[in-house]
Order: C-alpha cells, then structure tokens, then sequence
C-alpha cells in the first residue's frame, strides 16, 4: 500500500514539477493508456460553425424590371429608388432608351440590354419582338452585327436578357453566335426563360459566361393579388434553394406593388444585382 501510495503522489508531483521529480514506480505505457480528451477537433469546430453560418445566412433575392426604354423618368425614378438593389434591362433604339439607361445608372442601378429576339408565332398579332430584333431567318453575320448595334445603343450595360425570343433561345447555334458577342464585352447572362425548352443558360456555361435564369415572372397578370402570389412563390424558392431571380415589368402597378412589400421582405431577404448571382 505505501509503494501505490508514494507512486500515486510521485505522479502528482510530476504534473506540477515534470523536470525535478524522479518516478518510484515505472508504469509500463500499455497500462496506463493516455486521457482522451473530450474536446472536439479544432478542424471538425470549424466545419460546424460553417455549416452552422451557411444554414443562417439570408436567402438571395435579384430583382430585375424588364422594359425600359419608353418609360416616363418619374416611373424609373420610383424602381431606382425602391432601396435595395435593383438590375434594369434596356430595350434598345426606343425614344427614351439612352435616357433611361443613364438615369438608372445615376441612381445606382445595374444596367443590362433587354435583347429582342424573335417568338413563336411571329408575325402574328402583338409577336413583333422591336426595332433592331433577332430573327430566325437572318444569316450568322447579321445576328451578329444586330447584336453588336444593340450593345452599343445601351450606355453603362454589363449584362443582357432576351425580350420574347422563344423561337431563338431553344436554338443551339443562334445563341452561341449571341453569347459569343456577349462574351466578348464580358458580359453575363440572364435567360429570361420565355420558352421552357430554352438552353441560353446551357450555351453560356459551356463558353464560360456568367449566366443566371429567371425562376418568377412578378407580374404576368399585374393584378395585386396575383402579384402577391407570384411573390409569395418566390420568396419560397429563396428560402428553399438560397437564390431567386425575380423579373417585373416597368407598369405603375408593378412599381406600387414593390413599394409596399420590399420593406418586409428586405428583412428577410438580401437583395443584390443580378451580376451577383451569376456564375
């Protein structure tokens, strides 16, 4: 008993003054197995506080108003003022084009070319996609040279979207000849998705463009009610997968609707360009 006694204090006196103890009992190393401590790794404490943030961090929201270009300043004063940020795509050659854009831009907006591009059922009734338009029937070259006047008639532009085109962007060789000239002014992306059968987001990725797509038209049938539903979608489809491109229309009530229901959601929510979202 005094051996285990004298070996238990000489262990103690070791924990205290390791360098001037001497050890009375020699405890072989397989007898006397080493603590285990009950502190997790740092690395694993650190995965989990990532995951941790990943989980908490606001879902993001791109809010985008198509159909600039003929609008009254006063209506794109009110979308650029709605305070968070706003992306707004530019129909080019309109009376107001040019000012629109430049008043946008003044107020912090991002700008983008809405580019018209050609419908199905072109020429029918109210299927005339604009001035300056993309069409099935023109040559490579003139795609092209269509493409590249559009660009130029946008002051401040860094991205486009198609405006109708749902006889274009379902077309593989069109949208290359498209989304190169894109990619030669660096620009991204954003596939409004008027055709479901589109593969602009597809094409874009496979010539390493920044692309995103719309997943809610805000407002379709611009009937309060309506736009409530359609925000209510996406602000599910923000919680559930983290983003939502959202594309609105430059109409008054558009304009009141967001007024009323950006407050809320910009608690909820982060708002950012759709430059931010595109990858």
């Amino acid at each position: 008993m005094m051996i285990l006694y004298q070996a238990n204090c000489q262990k103690k006196n070791e924990n205290n003054n390791p360098a001037t103890q001497t050890p009375l009992v020699e405890i072989p190393p397989s007898t006397e197995p080493t603590p285990t401590s009950h502190t997790p790794p740092k690395a694993n404490s650190s995965n989990s506080n990532t995951a941790s943030k990943a989980k908490t961090q606001p879902p993001r929201i791109a809010l985008v108003i198509d159909d600039l270009g003929q609008a009254e300043s006063s209506l794109v004063s009110r979308v650029c003022s709605l305070k968070v940020p706003i992306t707004v795509a530019v129909l080019p050659f309109l009376s107001h084009t040019k000012e629109n854009a430049s008043l946008a831009n003044t107020k912090g907006a991002e700008i983008i070319l809405h580019m018209p591009m050609e419908p199905l059922g072109y020429p029918g009734p109210g299927k005339h996609p604009g001035e300056g338009a993309i069409f099935y029937s023109q040559t490579e070259t003139e795609v092209r040279q269509n493409i590249a006047r559009a660009m130029d008639n946008i002051p401040y532009a860094k991205g486009m979207n198609n405006h109708m085109g749902s006889r274009i962007t379902p077309d593989r060789d069109r949208m290359a000849w498209i989304l190169e000239e894109a990619k030669a002014r660096k620009w991204y992306f954003l596939d409004s998705r008027t055709e479901k059968d589109t593969i602009g987001l597809e094409v874009a990725r496979e010539l390493g463009i920044p692309a995103l797509e719309r997943k809610i038209f805000l407002d379709d049938d611009p009937n309060p009610t309506e736009m409530h539903k359609q925000w209510e979608r996406a602000m599910s489809l923000a919680r559930q997968d983290g983003r939502v491109v959202i594309i609105g229309h430059i109409h008054p009530e558009t304009v009141s609707f967001l007024e009323k229901v950006l407050p809320k959601a910009s608690l909820e929510a982060t708002f950012v360009k759709a430059s931010a979202l595109a990858r």
